[in-house]
C-alpha cells in the first residue's frame, strides 16, 4: 500500500512541476518588422519590405518563422539567451558582411529571448574574410 502512496505523490508532484514550467517553455513571440534593404537572414534572402517574424512555441530546435513579402521560410537560430522580459519591443541586429546585409541577432523584448544566428558560409569564403563594417538595429514591434 506505501508503494501504491509513493507513487500517487510521485505523479502529483511530476504534474505540478509540468503545469509550472510549460507557460514558460510554450511562450511564443510575434512581431512586425520592416527592413530598409534586401537583408540575408541565414539561407533566406528578404527583399526590403514588411514581414511578420514569430517563434514556434514548444519545439525542440529554436527556429524563427519568417513570413511577408512574397516569402515564408523558417530560419534556424544558433544559441538562444535569457534576458528578463521588457516592456520594450524587440529588435533585429544587422551587419554589413562583405558588402551584403546579414541578421545576427533577434532581441525579443517581452518573451526575453536573445536568438543568434550564422553568418552564411558563401559570405565567408569569398576569399575577403569577414568584415563587419556596419551595423544597425531594426525594430521589431510586438503584437499577437
Amino acid at each position: 500500500m506505501s508503494f501504491n502512496k509513493f507513487a500517487l505523490f510521485a505523479a502529483s508532484v511530476a504534474a505540478v512541476l509540468a503545469s509550472a514550467t510549460a507557460p514558460a517553455f510554450a511562450q511564443q513571440y510575434r512581431a512586425k518588422v520592416t527592413l530598409p534593404f534586401e537583408t540575408r537572414w541565414g539561407g533566406a534572402v528578404l527583399p526590403a519590405g514588411d514581414y511578420v517574424i514569430s517563434t514556434e512555441a514548444a519545439v525542440p530546435v529554436p527556429s524563427i518563422h519568417v513570413r511577408g513579402e512574397g516569402v515564408n521560410v523558417t530560419v534556424l537560430s544558433g544559441s538562444v539567451g535569457y534576458t528578463e522580459a521588457g516592456e520594450e519591443g524587440g529588435r533585429l541586429e544587422i551587419a554589413e558582411v562583405n558588402g551584403a546585409h546579414v541578421v545576427t541577432k533577434l532581441h525579443s523584448g517581452l518573451a526575453g529571448k536573445e536568438f543568434t544566428f550564422m553568418i552564411p558560409k558563401d559570405l565567408k569564403t569569398q576569399g575577403y574574410g569577414v568584415a563587419a563594417l556596419q551595423k544597425a538595429s531594426i525594430p521589431a514591434a510586438s503584437g499577437r
